[in-house]
């Protein structure tokens, strides 16, 4: 891949998957790795269409420019040249970030940036919007340099800044489990590929659903859960008029399955291109308009990477890939979200 074949993009990640993204922009995605901001964030060339899984956000860098200093009064009058026309009449957001902490707060910068463009304070939501400014601001001893561009927000993979995600903890969640599930559920809904209609009948198959905390999630989505596991589930699921708990392996449950779901869940744990085999088994079983959460565990160090792309692979052979990527909310580990394949 040439360098005038590639485009400059703020990558963002978990700091403790770091050498995996840099080794995953200079290997798999054939990239460059330019500068290293700060622990989440990387600039680096990338070719259209690569998507590191190990890149839990990004944005295509657009504009640059030298800044005196980092008052506000120099970031608010910045020279951006971004096409800010683009932001009209839709619900956009900006998304301002720095390798060091200011002595003020970025949410000052918002309304005067909002100002200055033209834009209506109204179209401005934050929680989820269509489009995204993004502004990084990279600090060094010899300079003050601001990165911006703006983009669709599935384009950067994640709504939130930096991939960090912002979705609050459930006080009755029953696992940590769930904020990786509610996380993919947002992303589903991004992409627009959530399952059935409002109002509509619709199951969820939940493979290793122990203690219980996917299948309560899906259940109070209004889903009908099978929820597979020789383990108990937590007393609280169990109860729950949503969920059937299964007291079995998937592989016993495969044989006498005869349903159809809307959505196929699976977090247990086993290794990862394992997992991907098991995925393939039930995809039998998933209406056309179904969706796959799989989660991949990859062991630590270098082989996670090859491990990975074999796993991601595997998926492949069933299922068209929404994402493919390290949640904010993933461990050692990546989320798959999938539809079934036709045919």
């Amino acid at each position: 891949m040439t360098e005038s074949s590639t485009e400059l993009y703020v990558c963002s990640g978990d700091p403790n998957s770091r050498a995996l993204l840099l080794q995953e922009i200079e290997g798999r995605c054939g990239g460059r790795v330019v500068c290293e901001f700060d622990e989440r964030s990387t600039l680096c060339r990338l070719g259209a269409g690569e998507s590191p899984y190990f890149c839990q956000h990004r944005f295509l860098v657009q504009g640059q420019a030298d800044l005196s200093d980092t008052s506000f009064e120099s970031l608010a009058s910045a020279p951006i040249e971004l096409d800010f026309e683009a932001l009209k009449g839709r619900r956009f957001a900006f998304q301002i970030s720095a390798n060091r902490r200011l002595d003020w707060s970025f949410g000052q910068l918002v309304p005067a940036l909002i100002e200055r463009f033209g834009l209506n304070l109204e179209d401005c939501d934050h929680r989820k919007p269509q489009t995204v400014v993004s502004l990084y601001i990279h600090i060094s001893d010899q300079r003050v340099r601001l990165y911006s561009g703006i983009s669709a927000t599935v384009d950067n993979v994640s709504p939130w800044s930096r991939g960090i995600c912002r979705i609050p903890k459930d006080p009755k969640a029953v696992s940590r489990a769930e904020q990786k599930l509610r996380e993919s559920l947002e992303l589903l809904e991004q992409a627009r590929v959530l399952g059935p209609g409002e109002g509509q009948p619709k199951r969820a198959l939940d493979l290793g659903a122990a203690p219980g905390g996917w299948s309560r999630v899906m259940a109070q989505l209004g889903y009908s859960v099978d929820a597979v596991d020789p383990a108990d589930l937590d007393p609280r699921v169990a109860a729950h008029p949503g969920v059937t708990h299964h007291r079995t392996t998937s592989g016993a449950f495969l044989k006498s399955c005869r349903s159809r779901y809307h959505a196929l869940l699976c977090d247990m744990k086993m290794e990862a291109v394992m997992a991907t085999k098991v995925a393939r088994d039930f995809q039998h079983f998933l209406e056309p308009s179904a969706v796959l959460v799989l989660t991949l565990k990859l062991p630590k160090g270098k082989t996670g990477l090859t491990v990975a792309h074999q796993a991601v692979e595997g998926i492949e052979k069933a299922y068209t890939i929404v994402q493919a990527r390290q949640l904010y909310f993933n461990r050692h580990e990546l989320t798959v979200l999938a539809v079934p394949r036709a045919g």
